[in-house]
This record gives structure tokens, C-alpha cells and sequence, in this order.
């Protein structure tokens, strides 16, 4: 079960970006609590690596009192492509120490098939403004005349 800090924000966020969400993330046309439970884990590239495939996705790391510290996005040819992000981030030499002590849980949040990068780094944006991130503040704009329920019209 999701801890009450992070259901509330990340059901939030996910429910602004369903739009944009795999099917795999939605039940009846609607995001699917029991699946942002199951794409919410250890922020372990090993764990991530074992349970969750997504070559496109926005993901958030959240520290273990349910603070989101980060929100990121990645969009490569790959499945296990949100854990190789988060290994480059573990082991970017500036930040690795610190992010290895309050980096706990990894929320992801894959997004459609064949999204291009530019709709990939929207809906990062769109999450970051939601969950105002601790850590990182290099964060894609948001263009407000594109929320993602429009961005999604430009994929059909």
C-alpha cells in the first residue's frame, strides 16, 4: 500500500498526466491505483531494473518521509531505460552521496508508446510543477496552452 504522503500527490500528478499514460497504467479509462502501487519501489537500479520496463516514462523519487525530491523523464529505445537513468544518477559524482541516503522510493509513470521526446519532457514538466521536487531545478517549461490532455490530441 502506498504511504497516505506519496498516494495523495503521486495519484495527483498521475491522474493530470493520464492523457499521456500507457494503457498498462489505467483501469477503465482511469489510472489505476493498484498500478502506481506496483510501478512504486525501492530507488534500487537492481530493483527497478527486475520489476519495471518502460522506454518511455516520467518517474519521481521520493525520500522516506514521502518528500518527492526529484521528477525526471526518459524517453530511449529500451525497456529497462528508467533504470539506467537512475543509475546515472546515483553515480553522478556531485550528487551520488547525497542522493544515496534520501533517495528511498521511485514512483514511475509510463507514458504512451512512441511519445516523442518533446511530449516526454512536457509531462516532466507538468509533474515537476505539481510535486515542486526538492532536489533538481532544471525542470522542462510547461507550456500552459498544452496541458497534457492536449498534448495526447497531437499523438491520434
Amino acid at each position: 500500500m502506498l504511504s497516505r504522503t506519496i498516494r495523495r500527490p503521486l495519484l495527483g500528478v498521475a491522474t493530470l498526466l493520464q492523457p499521456l499514460l500507457s494503457p498498462i497504467m489505467l483501469a477503465d479509462g482511469q489510472v489505476d491505483e493498484g498500478k502506481l502501487q506496483a510501478y512504486t519501489c525501492a530507488a534500487s537500479p537492481h530493483i527497478v531494473r527486475a520489476r519495471i520496463v518502460a522506454p518511455a516514462a516520467v518517474y519521481v523519487v521520493w525520500d522516506g518521509h514521502g518528500t518527492c525530491r526529484y521528477v525526471g523523464s526518459v524517453s530511449r529505445a529500451r525497456g529497462e531505460a528508467v533504470a539506467v537513468r537512475l543509475y546515472e544518477h546515483l553515480n553522478d559524482k556531485v550528487h551520488c552521496e547525497s542522493r544515496s541516503t534520501t533517495w528511498m522510493l521511485l514512483s514511475v509513470l509510463p507514458l504512451l508508446a512512441g511519445a516523442p521526446k518533446s511530449v516526454v519532457r512536457a509531462a516532466e514538466g507538468w509533474a515537476a510543477r505539481n510535486l515542486a521536487p526538492y532536489d533538481g531545478s532544471r525542470r522542462p517549461s510547461v507550456e500552459f496552452h498544452l496541458p497534457p490532455r492536449l498534448l495526447a490530441r497531437r499523438l491520434s
